[in-house]
């Protein structure tokens, strides 16, 4: 029956759970404002306020079930079934605040075992895969395996489905496995895994949240809420276009599909130089897209109350594991990607451009339309 299925997969787990750590370098959704705010990324910021609002849920859902536990009566108890299976009296309540909250039973450990054991596919959904913690995290060739869920029914009956961890190369005797955890921006690493990879290839830099962000840089100040609805209806109707090239209709184009404009290692975000083509003229601005690009890199730069060596010489010299060494190593992940950006637009705009092609024809305007792309740093820079 039920019961005793569930008492033999609890024998099942029983070894991994005796390899779970005793003590836990919590991730910074236990650190302090100050600790996070220090690093100056509104991107890990943002994930921060948003994950740490989740756990205190947790945290609260847990204090409750205690004080519920601790309070009830036994005949009372007997009679409440989503109590029945509820851990004994001291022990139900895994400690929430102080120290404790961090050791084995703890809500700040679980939720730490948790997250850093846990994936997100498209195709599987959100799945917990134990015993994966044996595995450490690299990319390219150096990590020889990945991972194959087949979990779908798993979301319906938690005890099937299956994780396998499948060698993609020949693997020499002695030799670490490891696979890559996630392609994610380091931020996001931090915060759900604990670590910033020292190099990261997927990490990037968002330049603008939003299109009203991007909207009000380009126009050099605040936009009321007229002006600034007009201006996204514009951009959105622009983008979307009326009928593709071949002649099928296209879904117009949303606010959403213009979330986290950014920069990466691997080149300018296609939907940002799109929108700044767009923005810059429609509102008659004589920069160009590098030109504002530059800018806003620039003022992103700025932001950091430390440069790039600064960062790099304390790094050299902080505690291996620290809190201080993962926010210097993600700020220094940073700023490299902006610092190549700019040198990479800035070197691409100062290229002499080539003749152009055919004969010359009359514009009535020296700027380009919206459909009209600046190439010449686009095709340096971009993948």
């Amino acid at each position: 029956n039920q019961m005793d299925h569930e008492i033999t997969m609890s024998k099942h787990w029983e070894m991994w759970r005796k390899s779970l750590p005793v003590s836990i370098q919590l991730p910074p959704t236990d650190w302090t404002d100050v600790e996070v705010y220090s690093s100056e990324i509104r991107e890990l910021t943002t994930e921060y306020e948003f994950v740490r609002k989740l756990n205190n849920k947790v945290f609260d859902a847990v204090a409750l079930l205690t004080k519920l536990y601790d309070e009830i009566s036994s005949d009372e108890l007997a009679k409440l079934e989503t109590l029945r299976d509820f851990p004994g009296r001291g022990v139900a309540g895994s400690p929430v605040d102080g120290a404790e909250a961090a050791e084995p039973g703890g809500v700040a450990w679980a939720l730490n075992i948790v997250s850093s054991r846990a994936f997100d596919e498209r195709d599987q959904g959100h799945y917990l895969a134990p015993g994966i913690d044996l595995f450490n995290h690299d990319y390219g060739e150096a990590a020889c395996a990945r991972l194959d869920a087949e979990i779908g029914t798993a979301l319906h009956d938690p005890y099937h489905g299956q994780v396998t961890v499948v060698a993609d190369r020949d693997i020499d005797a002695g030799e670490e496995i490891k696979f890559t955890y996630n392609r994610l921006p380091s931020e996001v690493l931090l915060i759900y895994y604990g670590f910033v990879p020292e190099q990261n290839p997927y990490d990037d830099v968002v330049l603008f949240t939003d299109l009203v962000e991007a909207l009000e840089f380009v126009y050099g100040g605040y936009l009321s809420p007229g002006d600034r609805q007009k201006a996204i209806s514009y951009v959105l109707d622009t983008a979307s276009g009326d009928i593709s090239m071949e002649g099928t209709m296209i879904a117009k184009k949303t606010e959403e599909d213009f979330h986290r404009l950014k920069i990466s290692n691997e080149g300018v975000d296609g939907r940002l130089i799109q929108a700044l083509q767009i923005s810059r003229v429609m509102m008659d601005k004589e920069e160009s897209v590098g030109e504002l690009l530059v800018k806003r890199i620039t003022q992103k730069l700025r932001d950091f109350s430390t440069t790039l060596e600064q960062d790099e010489s304390e790094l050299a010299s902080v505690e291996a594991g620290s809190r201080k060494e993962a926010i210097l190593r993600l700020r220094v992940s940073k700023k490299r990607i902006l610092l190549m950006a700019k040198m990479a637009i800035q070197g691409a705009l100062q290229a002499p451009k080539p003749p152009p092609q055919g004969a010359a024809k009359a514009k009535s305007s020296s700027k380009p339309s919206a459909e009209e792309e600046d190439e010449d740093y686009e095709e340096v820079f971009l993948d």
